[in-house]
Order: structure tokens, then sequence, then C-alpha cells
């Protein structure tokens, strides 16, 4: 490319780093950065770097990257710090440096490759201003220029549900460390980690309810800090900041901007870092993500013939690491929107829900990284499954319908291996990357309470409408409910209806253990159906919608006519949104309704995923999974993948289909639906896996307990 003229706006450490990487490949090219602020008007704390970005970093620029190397401090682990229990997740690398520190090597660099580097300057974006002009917009998030042009950029920005606030302390930390202090307002939560300097990052973060019931949402003038909350919050983390104080640098609480741009191009002008994405700072930071955009956007204007072929390269080069970054920070950002509702899980499964929260990492990752907490998380999940127990202890949630969280303050730290006291040791983690066997405590084949039924196994069979039960190939291993579509012949007589489930309680009778149910529609008859499950011993009743939720009344009705003899599942349509859509609210308003009528549980359906979607479409399901059994408080049952069956020892059994969903759809490195299902139900996102024809394969053995 001809000579280049750039104009970055914004002095971060994207632009500045962009700057100098643009001068080392071109001395002749003229660079200038325009920032608003002064050279010592630094806002933040500590910077986060993976170690995959500063191999980045090293091979674009080896002599900045010795430099910040120099000025970090790293770290491997992770810490929960929950009441009673403190658990330790290593295998992960991350270097911390103060921003300002960084601020200041990257700003030297850039002048002395020889940009220009402008204070109190605020660059105005204009008309194109011939060839060879480029102007860069680091400006971050709530970019002006890209404001001015939003839609030429295309821009969307979505706001999160819960409020953060960032301060520094003097406390030492040696690993990044999240403390949740339950309080009389709710829960409080605090993402801490070194930075050197002696002084480590302090975000905390509350849900909306949480953060107005402390009454921290008094207004607070920006550039100012929230002195109130920082007095209140240190009060809140005392014992895990040692009685030191909260340093404040403009903190006040906000609201986090997820920022996306159709297009990272106009005419001259290019998007970087944060002003043309965010990513939620629980899953790294904008720094890390802004100087990987300047290294792509350095390399792709050095090899590019135009500016506008150079953007488009630019673009191809990072639009699809940007997405991916952004995919797994929105599932974290949601779920640190809901922590709150999680406490009364047991510390081991809280701490495995944590750390499954984005499913970047595979289960056989997950037990290569630190196989003892999986362990144990399985262990306390297996033992509260077999013996089951009051709401609060059973591996079902008891989260109030009104979502109020528990007032009771920080507990003693837990014994040195993180165990809660009174638990017992960590199970053994058995070899190969699959999840443990049942008669090891793997989940599918552990009981389950479903209101006054109790299932033996988590594994439901489809029956489909119109087969006879008699004949129709249910998979008979493991399965301890057979769910027979009986939708079209609950329409038709009452003697029709008792032949049907007649012949559903036979089937079940070949299969030890399992118990019969029945699918209804919304139109079926209560009387019809009481005296059918009266006279063929069914045990489970569900009714299912044409769309949405299942009627309340509907539900009511049923149990008035089998609550005392067989459990009532409400059956609920999975939106084609993700769980945290506009559609939330009311579908999750319909489930506490039933939950408060006596529902024993909630099936959610889904269609069959397209060709090649089956991992975003199960993300999808089991967000929504997830969310309704942490609102609600119920048991949820999901469709498992299509084809999906258990296999196991017996007549029928599918011996030697092997471990997966269908020719060629393993995942690999442990992640196949075997441990997708594993993972999901130990982590407590939803109870049962409902098998459906075709039924050809199959992805886990179970074998009954």
């Amino acid at each position: 490319m001809r000579r280049l003229r750039v104009d970055v706006a914004g002095g971060g450490p994207g632009g500045l780093f962009l700057a100098r990487l643009l001068r080392l490949a071109d001395p002749s090219s003229s660079v200038r950065v325009h920032e608003r602020n002064g050279p010592d008007d630094t806002f933040g704390f500590g910077v986060v770097f993976s170690d995959r970005t500063m191999s980045s970093i090293r091979a674009a620029d080896p002599e900045t990257h010795e430099l910040i190397r120099r000025a970090s401090v790293s770290w491997s682990d992770m810490e929960v710090r929950l009441p009673g229990a403190s658990l330790r997740y290593g295998g992960y690398g991350f270097t911390a440096v103060s921003r300002r520190v960084l601020l200041s090597i990257l700003r030297r660099q850039a002048v002395r490759a020889g940009a220009e580097v402008r204070f109190h300057r605020e660059l105005r974006l204009g008309p194109d201003d011939g060839p060879g002009h480029v102007t860069v917009l680091a400006d971050g998030a709530g970019s002006a220029n890209r404001g001015r042009w939003a839609g030429r950029f295309g821009t969307a920005v979505e706001t999160g549900a819960a409020r953060y606030v960032w301060f520094g302390t003097e406390a030492p930390f040696d690993a990044v460390t999240f403390p949740f202090v339950p309080t009389g307002y709710g829960v409080f939560a605090a993402h801490a980690y070194p930075y050197g300097e002696g002084l480590s990052t302090f975000i905390v973060e509350a849900d909306e309810r949480t953060w107005r019931n402390a009454g921290l949402d008094a207004p607070v003038r920006a550039g100012l800090t929230d002195h109130r909350s920082r007095e209140m919050l240190a009060g809140v983390f005392a014992e895990h900041l040692g009685g030191r104080p909260l340093i404040g640098n403009a903190s006040r609480w906000h609201a986090f901007r997820v920022v996306r741009n159709a297009r990272w191009s106009a005419g001259n002008a290019v998007l970087l870092g944060d002003a043309a994405h965010t990513a939620h700072f629980s899953v790294g930071s904008g720094t890390k993500l802004a100087m990987e955009d300047a290294i792509a956007l350095a390399d792709a204007l050095r090899r590019a013939g135009r500016p506008d072929e150079a953007f488009a390269a630019y673009e191809a080069a990072r639009r699809g690491p940007v997405a991916r970054t952004q995919a797994l920070a929105e599932r974290s950002m949601r779920w640190w929107e809901s922590f709150g509702r999680r406490m009364h899980l047991p510390p081991h499964r809280f701490g495995m829900h944590f750390i499954t929260r984005t499913g970047a990492i595979a289960y056989a990752g997950l037990r290569r990284r630190h196989g003892d907490r999986i362990a144990e998380a399985e262990a306390e999940f297996a033992a509260l499954a077999r013996a089951g127990g009051p709401p609060g202890t059973s591996p079902v949630s008891s989260v109030p319908p009104d979502g109020r969280h528990r007032g009771t303050s920080p507990g003693p730290a837990g014994p040195p291996d993180g165990r809660r006291p009174g638990t017992r040791p960590p199970a053994a983690v058995p070899p190969g990357g699959g999840p443990p066997p049942i008669r090891d405590g793997g989940a599918l084949g552990l009981p389950v309470d479903l209101g006054p039924l109790r299932l033996p196994t988590r594994v439901a069979a489809w029956l489909p409408g119109g087969a006879d039960p008699r004949d129709s190939p249910v998979p008979r291993a493991g399965v301890s409910l057979v769910l027979a579509d009986l939708r079209g012949t609950a329409a038709g007589s009452s003697e029709s209806l008792e032949r049907a489930v007649r012949g559903v309680a036979a089937r079940a009778a070949t299969m030890p253990g399992a118990v019969p149910g029945v699918v209804l529609g919304p139109d079926a008859d209560p009387g019809a159906v009481g005296r059918a499950v009266h006279v063929g011993g069914v045990r489970f009743v569900e009714v299912v919608p044409a769309e949405g939720v299942t009627d309340p009344a509907v539900v009511a009705a049923l149990l008035d006519r089998v609550g005392r003899v067989a459990a009532v599942c409400a059956g609920l349509r999975c939106p084609a949104e993700d769980a945290w859509s506009g559609r939330a609210g009311r579908l999750l308003d319909r489930c506490r309704e039933l939950r408060a009528l006596g529902a024993a549980c909630l099936h959610l359906h889904d269609a069959p995923p397209c060709a090649g979607s089956a991992g975003a479409h199960w993300e999808r399901l089991v967000g929504w999974a997830d969310r309704i059994r942490t609102e609600t408080g119920l048991p949820v049952l999901l469709d498992g993948p299509d084809g999906w069956a258990p296999c196991g020892d017996g007549a029928g059994d599918d011996a030697g289909a092997g471990n997966a969903v269908g020719a060629g759809t393993a995942i690999g490195d442990g992640d196949d639906w075997a441990s997708r299902l594993h993972v999901t139900v130990v982590s407590g996102r939803a109870d049962v896996v409902v098998a459906r024809p075709p039924a050809r394969c199959c992805a886990v053995r179970i074998r009954g307990t």
C-alpha cells in the first residue's frame, strides 16, 4: 500500500499499540493518536491477558511484550469462595498489569516508533479525506464518532441486567478470586485479581434487586467515585479484604453494554476494540480484544493495496474469533446476572455450574485440569440424589417462587482441600474421557424425585403417537419412565383411552424399574383421564400445549383427579429466542404459577435441530432449562439430541452402537453427547433427559442402580 496517513481516535491500549505496529511496518507512514484526556488521566485498575494473547503480542512485537511481561504478575488458579467453602480450580493461564503502567509502556513505545500522540484532542469523524487516509475509531464502547455513523456501521447495543462497579484494593490475592457473600439485601459477588504494585482489582457485581434493596442506586456524577458504595462494600467483603479498604478511581455503578456492529468499516473509517465490539469482563477484558484487533488491522494494512481491501481482510480475520468470544461472554454475563438464585446449591455443584457456564471446556478437559473438584461435585450430587431429602438439600432447587435470597453471612473457610465440613472425600476419578459409569455416580443413572414419584434413573423414553406400546422400539436399558404420546387417543372415547393406558402399562412392565406415563393434549377430559389412570396404573401424566406453556387451569383439573396417585407434569414449547429474550418474563411467570398449583415438574419440548446446528440448538435448549429450573425450583425434563438413546445390557439393546449421536456427530476430546448430558445434570441445569426416536444409536451406557 502507498504511504499511509492514519488518525487514531482514542489513546487506549488498542489505539497506541496499533500506532506502534503501523510505524514499525512502514516508517514513512504518518500516524497520529488523538486522546481527549490528559496523559495522567487513567481510569480503571488492572488489565488481564490470557496466555494466548500474550503469545500474540510477543509474535507481533517482542520488545513491547517483554516490557509488559516485566511489569505484570501471572497466576494459573481460580478460587470460588462460598459461605463455608473455598474451591480452587487450576490449569488456567492469566497475566495482569496495571492499566496505568500498560498505557505508559504503550505510549512510550508508540512515540519511539515515530507515532505522534496528542492529548486533550478529540478527533471528529468527517468526510473521507482522499486515498491513503485512514481513520481508526478506537475510542471505546461509547464512541461518539461511531454514534454519528451508527447507521453506516449497523451498531446495536444491548444493556445487561446486573450492576457492577470497579475498585482497587491493597488486599493480597494470589489468584483470580470470586467471593460470594449473601446479605439481607441479596447476594453480592466480586471478581478480584492481583495486577502488581501491591494492588488488586476488585469488581463488585449484584443483580438489580440487590443493588436497589441496599440503597446503592443514588446517582453519582461521571468522573466521581461513589464513596457510599465503596464504604458499604468494604464492610460486606471485609473478611475477604482482610479489613483493608476499597480504593476508588471514578468508581460508580454501571450496567454492562454489549456492543455489536454489522460492519466494522465505513468509507475510510474502521472500528477497533470496544468501539467495534464488547465482551463481558468475566471472560477477559476489552483490552485483550483491542490488542488482538490492533495486530490484525496493522497486518491487513501492511498487506493490502487499498484501505477498503485492508478493512475487509481485517474484519474477515477478526470477525470469527470476536463472535466466539462474545458468545462465551454473553453466557457468562447471563450467569453473573442470576448467580444469587443458585446460592442454594451445595458448594461443589455451585462450583461446577460456575466453571461450565460458558461451555468452552469439554468434560474431558475439565477433568484433566481439576479432576478432584469435578469428582467432588459428582460425589456430592450422587449422595444427595440417592438420599433424596427435604427442600434445600436435594439436587432439585428449592428457590422460593418470589426469588428472595437467604440473608446469611459468610461462614468460616472450609478444609484445606475445599470440602465443605461434613462432606465425604471426593470419589475416585475413573480413567478415560467419558463420564463416570453409573455405579460410580454417573448422573443419568441416579434417582430423581418428581413430586410424589421417585424414579430410579433420569432417562425417559418417548413413545410416538399411533405406535403400539407393546411393539414400539422404545429403548429399554436404563429407562425409568415411558412417555406414551396419547394426544390423539385421549380425544376419543373413554374406552379407547383406557385400552391405550393399559398398553402403556404393559410395555413398561417389560422394562425393570420403568414407570408408565402418558402425554395428553390440553383438550383431554380430566374425568376420563382420571379413570384411565386409576385403571391402568399410570404414575405420570403430562399435558402438552399446541404452543407456549400448558394452561394452569388444565393442570389444576388433572391434579384434582389424579394428583394423589400420579405426578402431573406441565409441558412447554421451547421458544426460538434465547433464554434472556423479551419472551422470558411471561413464560417464567406461567411456570411459577404452575409450581404454585402443585405441578411436579416441567418438560421442555423442542423440535429437532437443522443439520449442522445441533451444538447451538442444544445450548439454547439447555439455557432455557437452566433458567426455568433456577427461577422456579421445579425439576425440568428436556428432550435429548435427535436420535439419542441410552444403551446397556439386555434384550433389545443396540449393543455396540458406540458413543455417538448418529454417524459422525461425536465431537471429540470428551465433548460427546454422553459428557454433555452428564455435565448438564450434575451442574443442575436439568434433571431428566427424554430419548426420542429415531433411536438407532446410543450415547451413554446406563445401568440401573
